[in-house]
């Protein structure tokens, strides 16, 4: 990999960007979808950028009144909280550059973007230290909810694609802090400050993963992604646009009743007719395996239709099943089911 330092952005060449690659290590299929799709922005995500802004100062006019009014034009109810908490972290951030755009030329064949917070100088509250470093600021409801439980690469990702994107342009190798604050109305704000230390193999593990997302001409889909592991882990927010995604949230599944638990366990000994006198209006379905012989009512002037059923045996010589559609057959050395005509094994009854 031979990376070289743009001025600005190149038209002609493929852009990918940092969150890219950290998406590939989510899922390939994901990896190649955000390259050909924008991904919808959730709330939370939405309020995020617009903390930022608060925090950081807006790009311009146009893109304060997007993020900051609603479609009526009327503010959102979240900006004037924000403004409050940003104006007591504010002396924080002392000198530095936010939201830069860093592109790298690649070999000549494509470009990685990159866009820090904030690069500069700011003061750790808890020493009291002033610290040259690259700070990435998170706005989120409950800070143990969410961060206690980040124990993966993917998880801080940014931390080593930015630390390398900021090495390549200025040559100095900044240690890198997550800013995370609360996103309540606490008359002092509650934040928490995350470094994560970074070396050189980090670095250089993080180009050999860009180089093999670049270079993966499968991109299989990680099933474990598409519907997320927990509430705090939702669902791929690209799921739209995936066959794969859709078809695992959808499908088709199938359920043999008997074969289900429950708490409740009667004595079935007894045999479908003994049951079946019992007058009752609770319908009861036959199992897909038996075959009604006759079928008969009574008691119409009554309106109690009842019904009274005859089956034939149970006991059958080399009775076999079907694993699909649970149909008894006769002979054990059918090719196909003589109900669905699947070709399929025969379960032994």
């Amino acid at each position: 990999m031979n990376p070289i330092l743009l001025k600005e952005e190149e038209k002609n060449l493929k852009t990918i960007r940092q969150y890219m690659i950290n998406n590939y290590l989510l899922c390939p299929r994901l990896f190649k979808l955000c390259q050909e799709f924008e991904a919808k922005q959730t709330e939370a995500m939405l309020k995020g950028r617009i903390f930022e802004s608060i925090l950081f100062g807006f790009k311009s006019v146009e893109d304060e009144k997007e993020m900051c009014l609603t479609k009526t034009g009327k503010p959102r109810s979240c900006v004037s909280n924000y403004k409050r908490i940003a104006e007591k972290l504010k002396h924080i951030f002392i000198n530095g550059e936010n939201h830069n755009r860093i592109f790298i030329k690649i070999n000549g064949e494509y470009q990685l973007s990159f866009e820090p917070d904030y690069v500069g100088k700011f003061i750790i509250q808890h020493t009291g230290e002033e610290v040259e470093a690259i700070v990435d600021l998170k706005l989120t409801a409950d800070i143990n909810k969410i961060w206690d439980y980040k124990s993966k690469k993917d998880d801080f990702f940014q931390a080593v694609s930015y630390t390398w994107a900021v090495w390549i342009k200025t040559g100095v190798f900044y240690p890198f802090y997550y800013f995370v604050v609360e996103d309540n109305e606490f008359e002092t704000p509650v934040y928490r400050l995350i470094e994560v230390v970074i070396t050189h193999n980090d670095l250089e593990w993080f180009i050999k993963l860009a180089k093999t997302a670049v270079n993966d001409i499968f991109l299989e889909p990680n099933a474990n992604h598409c519907l997320g592991s927990s509430k705090f882990d939702p669902r791929c927010r690209s799921i739209e646009k995936c066959d794969f995604g859709r078809n695992k949230i959808g499908g088709f599944e199938r359920f043999i009743f008997s074969d289900l638990s429950s708490d409740f366990e009667p004595d079935l000994s007894g045999s479908f007719e003994d049951v079946t006198n019992v007058k009752s209006k609770t319908y009861m379905d036959l199992p897909a395996t038996e075959e009604l012989e006759e079928t008969r009512f009574d008691d119409i002037e009554k309106g109690l239709f009842k019904q009274i059923t005859m089956l034939r045996s149970e006991k059958r010589e080399n009775g076999y099943r079907c694993r699909n559609c649970r149909t008894v057959a006769i002979q054990d050395d059918d090719q196909e089911c003589p109900n669905c005509k699947a070709k399929i094994m025969w379960l032994e009854d």
